[in-house]
């Protein structure tokens, strides 16, 4: 804990310690206002993510993993990886030399029928995970590159039912490695202020196949699970898990 606040309040010794995109999302966070206490998140997460090039490098058992694409002048790599059991994160980051893409202030991630490009999770047995994802997209740093990072959440009762969640979690307590399947057909650029009519303006649209393939150890060996069992106002906590990054609450309701 001390560690973690003392380089959480010490933004410039974590960018030195942390990877590149890390250092970049930490900066963006302190500049933009809607981002604030983000940096102390992504401070969270890159003290236990590892390299994805590095997790990749680990497992030689599979051939079709890719961490870095280059297509029609763009270049798109996951760089950071990181699952305490509950969340997957992995950071992103874009550089290309399209000079409309450049001017944009944010990059959406599509697919070719228009959908946003949500990541598949497998075991490392095949086996296809229902999981919960928040859509992200790619900010531009100082040094002109884009990067961001992006969860899979696997304990969101909003998308499965309690057994179906309980299922999943068994699942990848018994499994040490998971693999993202993360497709990209499309690239748009926009800007952060919007169009009169509300929409928001596009400097560039960029096609192409970006599809990172890429294993995600899980660790979750420190996790501490605390029984709680009380109920009010017809809310049930049952308990309470401690991971490296968060605190996990299973309700009934």
């Amino acid at each position: 804990v001390v560690g973690a606040a003392g380089t959480a309040a010490n933004p410039v010794l974590a960018k030195q310690i942390f990877s590149r995109v890390f250092g970049n999302l930490i900066d963006i966070s302190e500049k933009e206002e809607s981002w604030v206490g983000q940096n102390k998140v992504y401070t969270k997460i890159a003290e236990n993510a590892l390299p994805a090039q590095g997790e990749t490098d680990k497992y030689q058992d599979s051939k079709d993993y890719v961490t870095t694409v280059e297509d029609n002048g763009v270049t798109v790599s996951v760089s950071d990886v990181y699952c305490d059991g509950y969340s997957l994160y992995y950071t992103l980051a874009m550089t290309t030399d399209n000079e409309d893409l450049n001017k944009a202030d944010t990059i959406l991630l599509y697919k070719q029928n228009g959908d946003f490009s949500l990541p598949k999770v497998e075991s490392e047995d095949g086996k296809r995970l229902d999981t919960g994802c928040t859509w992200g997209s790619l900010k531009k740093s100082e040094d002109g590159s884009f990067v961001g990072m992006l969860e899979i959440s696997f304990s969101n009762d909003n998308f499965y039912a309690k057994e179906q969640q309980e299922k999943l979690k068994s699942e990848i307590e018994q499994k040490g490695r998971l693999v993202v399947d993360c497709p990209v057909e499309v690239l748009t650029g926009v800007l952060n202020q919007e169009a009169e009519d509300q929409c928001l303006v596009e400097t560039a649209c960029v096609e192409g196949k970006w599809n990172l393939k890429f294993p995600v150890t899980v660790d979750n060996a420190d996790n501490q699970t605390f029984e709680i069992n009380q109920e009010d106002n017809g809310i049930l906590v049952e308990r309470a898990t401690m991971t490296k990054t968060g605190l996990i609450l299973e309700m009934d309701y």
